[in-house]
């Protein structure tokens, strides 16, 4: 996982792994939330591009992540989902929970 900032954004990709599951979702979770919490971090933008794999636990992260940024008042967004990952997010019915955007 990648981390970059630009001003008020941090930007977080999976350029290093394809995957996000159990293993890795809790040292992801932490990074996150410390964006989050920094006081100049406006936006958090978790990019997909190139992630083949999320299990339910990792969902569920995104979804802790989501409704933090939102108690913090901080923009959430997920860019570049895969066909599949928007199928997911439609079939749990979190399209109103994520703000997702195209690259």
């Amino acid at each position: 996982m990648i981390r970059r900032e630009d001003r008020s954004y941090s930007i977080f990709s999976f350029e290093k792994t394809d995957r996000i599951d159990l293993k890795n979702a809790n040292k992801f979770k932490i990074k996150v939330l410390r964006a989050i919490v920094a006081p100049k971090t406006t936006t958090v933008i978790i990019d997909l591009k190139g992630l083949e794999f999320m299990d339910t636990y990792a969902a569920k992260v995104l979804v802790t992540l989501r409704k933090f940024a939102w108690k913090k008042k901080k923009k959430f967004l997920l860019k570049n989902l895969s066909p599949d990952f928007k199928e997911i997010i439609d079939l749990l019915k979190l399209e109103k929970d994520f703000k997702i955007i195209e690259d």
